[in-house]
């Protein structure tokens, strides 16, 4: 039955239901975004880009598109408004984990445009009808109509509420916004199928904004966790849960599920297969939004997390690190490779809490070339470069600029994609002069990279 409901309801036309006034009334806020990225990073490619974005605060010249189209790394970006005006931004802010972020435009190059007004929780309804406005196929401000097909369903890489609607997948519409039929902003367009669309809440928007608009960085604690949603029914019956818990559990979200831990640092703490039930003492359920938020207030700090584990209740005081820390704010160019830093995120994904920096690419003739090249992406973990163990980047940039010209030096790595994991060694010579050292570091301030 459920499996007819949702067929139906991504059939559904919503044309109907939505106004021609109000969808031209939202175009106003709406801009289309290019972006050149100049050097790829954190597997993304160097190479030109079109996309959505949509206004956010006028006074302040932000623009929101998702972060898969800003990218995380030195990249220029042009907007165009609808008026046919264009405006160079900069990146503002990308959120850690979400598909969202901000860009920077001057105030006055926003005359005569429109601010996206936000719908509020209330407006995430089954069946509700949506439209989006974007990029869609190269064609500007084309709209796309459709339905609420799960107003809670859970995505990727961490355990982000998503919302399901009905349009299908189409170029060029990623950061478009999504609105209700009185055209407030209900979420941001994130990804797709060939029968449905995944869409970010406009909630985690409005969350960073809020900070970004007093002037602070937003907060994002990271408990080093990733989880997924669990069937109540299932994880009582499984045994995993006693079925008093369940009935706490169903204090928040849709009060079917629980939110089930699927990998963690501290295995200490909690391991895969707890089922959480509380943060400092507020339900959770299935709700990944508020236990984000709850995460968020605790960052750098602790807080109190009840779980279930084989059908004992228990409890412990949680690390939350500060997950804006673990962004790339700087990266080393040498001998024709990049290095990043291997931050706490990256350890969570790849399931490996070793020290060392990460090889993200090398260039043809790099010595580090033949290895990246092999691993398929940026898979490997330097760990050693001269004998030098090199636990973080500044070690690895103090061990760097002791070579010379022509000197030969050695570097050991774990390709973290290979199944044993071993170390290797591999021998080379420094050619300095053809690519010289450089480290590049971002500036908040300026609000873009600089070349040390």
């Amino acid at each position: 039955m459920k499996t007819l409901l949702l067929a139906a309801l991504l059939a559904a036309p919503a044309h109907a239901e939505i106004s021609p006034q109000v969808i031209d009334r939202a175009k106003n806020c709406v801009v289309s975004v290019e972006r050149h990225t100049l050097i790829g990073l954190n597997g993304e490619s160097a190479g030109r880009a079109k996309a959505t974005g949509f206004i956010v605060d006028l006074a302040a010249g932000i623009i929101a598109t998702n972060r898969h189209v800003t990218g995380t790394s030195p990249a220029r970006y042009k907007v165009r408004l609808r008026s046919g005006n264009s405006e160079a931004a900069r990146l503002l802010y990308y959120d850690p984990f979400n598909d969202f972020a901000f860009l920077k435009v001057s105030t006055a190059a926003l005359a005569g445009a429109a601010q996206a007004a936000f719908a509020g929780p209330g407006a995430l309804k089954e069946g509700a009808p949506v439209f989006l406005v974007g990029n869609n196929e190269g064609y500007e401000y084309s709209v796309k109509t459709g339905v609420i097909a799960n107003p809670r369903v859970h995505k990727g890489p961490r355990q982000t509420h998503t919302v399901q609607t009905s349009f299908d997948r189409t170029g060029g519409a990623s950061g478009s916004p999504v609105f209700d039929a009185e055209g407030r902003v209900l979420g941001i367009h994130s990804r797709g199928s060939d029968t449905s669309s995944f869409e970010l809440p406009s909630a985690y928007l409005e969350d960073a904004l809020q900070a970004l608009r007093a002037g602070r960085v937003p907060r994002r604690g990271d408990p080093l966790l990733t989880l997924s949603p669990v069937p109540l029914s299932e994880a009582v019956k499984s045994g995993r849960l006693p079925g008093e818990a369940a009935a706490r559990a169903k204090q928040a979200g849709s009060g079917k599920r629980a939110l089930k831990v699927e990998t963690s640092l501290r295995l200490d703490l909690l391991k895969p297969g707890d089922i959480l039930l509380a943060a400092d003492g507020t339900a959770v359920g299935d709700d990944s939004y508020l236990f984000d938020k709850l995460m968020d207030a605790r960052t750098g700090g602790e807080a109190e997390i009840e779980f279930a584990r084989n059908g004992r209740l228990l409890a412990a005081r949680l690390p939350v690190g500060d997950a804006n820390a673990g962004k790339t704010g700087r990266f080393l160019s040498f001998c024709g490779a990049i290095f990043t830093p291997f931050n706490a995120g990256l350890r969570l994904a790849y399931g490996e809490n070793s020290p060392g920096v990460l090889l993200d690419r090398a260039e043809k003739g790099s010595p580090f070339y033949q290895p990246s090249k092999k691993a398929g992406g940026p898979t490997l973990l330097v760990q050693e470069l001269n004998g030098r163990p090199v636990g973080d980047l500044a070690a690895f940039e103090a061990a760097a600029g002791e070579l010379k010209d022509g000197e030969d030096f050695t570097f050991s790595y774990t390709d973290l994609s290979s199944a044993g994991r071993a170390r290797r060694e591999k021998s080379a010579a420094a050619d300095l002069k053809f690519w010289p050292t450089r480290a590049y570091e971002w500036s908040q301030a300026s609000l873009e990279w600089i070349v040390k």
